[in-house]
């Protein structure tokens, strides 16, 4: 009698971790940021969220981005996470979207008239699966 109440007591959890896991599957990005570096940006890194709280957003909050989009009026290129990471080129005047976890974007600051545009959504740092 005790080995069936613990088989059902597993097939019970299991279907809980089922359940749970089906709920938080591709849920919503809840938070939101933007930033426009341009020639006279003084630095040439961005930290997602930053905005948000300079601005005192209802979001207030650092976080990491799930969904990021780049637009650059120069063809230029862009660190993730880290300046010593591998660059990746960003054409002029074509939208990027990376679907991977960036908490900081490193850049080189724009030439003359030429703009940077980073849009960012994304989860609290504890709710980004950790990379594998």
């Amino acid at each position: 009698m005790s080995t069936l109440l613990e088989a059902i007591s597993k097939v019970k959890v299991g279907v809980w971790q089922f359940i749970r896991l089906i709920f938080t599957a591709n849920r919503d990005y809840p938070y939101h940021d933007y930033h426009h570096a341009d020639p006279q940006s003084a630095i040439g890194f961005y930290v997602v969220g930053a905005n948000q709280i300079e601005a005192h957003g209802s979001q207030h909050k650092l976080f990491v981005s799930k969904s990021t989009l780049i637009l650059s009026t120069e063809d230029t290129h862009v660190h993730f996470n880290d300046s010593r990471n591998v660059a990746v080129a960003i054409l002029a005047n074509t939208w990027y979207t990376f679907v991977s976890n960036i908490a900081a974007v490193y850049f080189p600051i724009p030439g003359d008239d030429k703009d940077l545009y980073l849009y960012f959504e994304g989860v609290l740092p504890e709710e980004a699966r950790d990379p594998e």
